[in-house]
């Protein structure tokens, strides 16, 4: 399973969440508090790439970390 880690300019948390909750292969989308402001799962590593290119166009993203399990 691939996680995705991001940040939020201030105040676009929700933005965050609500842009990649629309992705057809997020699973599942949750906000958080501490260094990151939502964390999202990719349902298949082979939608990877996509899923990364469509949480960059997120509005409010501030930084994006791609977590993959081995």
């Amino acid at each position: 399973m691939t996680t995705l880690l991001l940040q939020a300019d201030p105040g676009r948390a929700a933005d965050v969440a609500s842009h990649l909750a629309s992705l057809p292969s997020v699973a599942e989308t949750v906000l958080t508090s501490g260094p990151y402001d939502v964390i999202a799962h990719v349902a298949d590593d082979a939608d990877v790439p996509s899923t990364i290119a469509g949480a960059k166009k997120a509005p409010g993203l501030a930084r994006l970390c791609v977590c993959r399990s081995s």
